[in-house]
């Protein structure tokens, strides 16, 4: 899998990338705002491991240098797709004023970070 990790950066940026840009693009063109424009972005971002991988072990394909690149890959988007996920509800947060740097709403902002800091090292 070393020997394609190039190949697997590249899948996955053009994977995550222009469904992401074209969601975010057709919303700022239909006018909405920069925060629904990005939520949308995300929604159209695929994820589909949980199809792909037992597809994959049934035609016995998983541990080829196909299996291994769509595999790779498919970890790869979701990896990025999760810390795209923390960075707009913390960007919801701080726009609603759940989360601000007052003492009342700070224990909600900092249990976000601890969650997200936890898929992080998970």
């Amino acid at each position: 899998m070393k020997s394609q990790s190039s190949d697997i950066v590249l899948a996955t940026v053009l994977n995550t990338l222009f469904p992401f840009l074209l969601g975010v693009a057709v919303m700022l063109y239909l006018r909405y705002g920069w925060l629904i424009a990005f939520v949308i972005g995300l929604t159209h971002m695929p994820t589909a491991e949980a199809v792909i991988v037992p597809i994959l072990d049934e035609f016995n394909i998983i541990r080829t240098k196909v299996g291994n690149y769509i595999v790779g890959a498919g970890v790869l988007d979701d990896v990025i797709e999760v810390f795209l996920v923390a960075f707009v509800s913390v960007w919801i947060g701080m726009k609603t004023g759940i989360a601000t740097n007052e003492k009342r709403d700070t224990r909600c902002f900092d249990q976000c970070c601890y969650f997200y800091c936890s898929c992080f090292f998970c």
